[in-house]
């Protein structure tokens, strides 16, 4: 997982962020059904909003920790100082968990994780270790954005060529979309127009990201031994109209996040992102531009988010 800086300017985003999937969970952080856990362990935490809220909505957990590559801000560090019950661990998580006794196997009710798509290179092994981390018993949530643009059927003009395919599938033992919400969709991965996609696709790939973990969490869920897993896709939409049209106020905080990029994250994150391509400048900026324009206000465009719990039998 690479390293972020907590700028105040990236603090406000992922606070925003934050606020936006909560909203698109029914004003819910976390899903899995926890029942007086003792230990909870949020993995990758970033500024610790939902470390914090996970210690508010447990307060007889004796242990809550946060992980993270970099530091949480300051003042999320002098809230912790006033609750013994709450620490924050620096480092990367596959590496602590062979040598920090506070994560030792078997030893967390709850282990949670949210959008660590740009920075783990090996979910299967993740996922596992998850399975290890947790007491039978317990539970594992992940939260994981898809990389993928999606059409609701009919949404799209007579004009536009859509690739198939329905982005389902999962790990080695399948994905599963029983929550998912209803309507038919399109995947417009391989749409002509879409180059910036592809390339942006494939310059993850080649760093060993998975820009797909979403939808196939599930299944590696499964390989590695969780039970009862359930996964939920929900749908991000691209057009300010949605949160009237679904009776959902709410969205509109997820709307404002996306169209337009306009905190710039997909933006900054796209040289970065297809640096080992070999792109020539003009290129780049071409790909870019098109990439600005995908990202606009469009009825019937979405992409998607998927919450996926799963628990570690008895």
């Amino acid at each position: 997982m690479k390293e972020r800086l907590k700028t105040p300017i990236e603090q406000s985003r992922l606070k925003k962020q934050h606020n936006a999937i909560v909203s698109l969970l029914h004003n819910r952080a976390t899903t899995a059904p926890l029942q007086h856990p003792t230990t909870l362990i949020d993995i990758g935490c970033g500024t610790g909003l939902v470390t914090t809220l996970l210690a508010t909505q447990h307060p007889s957990a004796a242990h809550i920790y946060g992980i993270d590559l970099v530091p949480v801000p300051a003042s999320t560090a002098a809230l912790a100082a006033t609750d013994p019950r709450l620490e924050f661990i620096q480092g990367d998580i596959r590496s602590l968990l062979a040598s920090d006794p506070r994560l030792r196997p078997g030893s967390a009710d709850f282990a949670f994780s949210r959008l660590l798509l740009y920075g783990m290179t090996d979910w299967p092994v993740y996922v596992a270790s998850l399975f290890e981390l947790v007491r039978p018993g317990g539970w594992a949530e992940c939260q994981e954005f898809c990389d993928r643009f999606f059409y609701e059927a009919g949404a799209y003009g007579a004009g536009r060529e859509v690739g198939g395919g329905d982005g389902g599938g999962g790990g080695g033992g399948g994905g599963g979309r029983e929550g998912r919400e209803e309507g038919e969709a399109v995947d417009v991965l391989d749409w002509e127009d879409w180059a910036w996609l592809r390339a942006y696709r494939e310059g993850a790939a080649q760093k060993g990201l998975d820009l797909d973990c979403g939808m196939k969490v599930a299944g590696w869920m499964k390989d590695a031994g969780f039970v009862d897993v359930s996964a939920r896709e929900y749908r991000m939409p691209y057009w300010r109209g949605a949160a009237e049209e679904r009776g959902r106020p709410e969205l509109k905080g997820v709307v404002e996040l996306l169209v337009g990029d306009p905190d710039g994250m997909f933006y900054h994150a796209f040289p970065k992102t297809v640096e080992g391509l070999g792109l020539g400048r003009e290129e780049m900026e071409e790909l870019r531009r098109q990439m600005m324009q995908c990202l606009g206000e469009e009825k019937g465009k979405f992409q998607t988010y998927w919450v996926v719990t799963g628990r570690k039998p008895e």
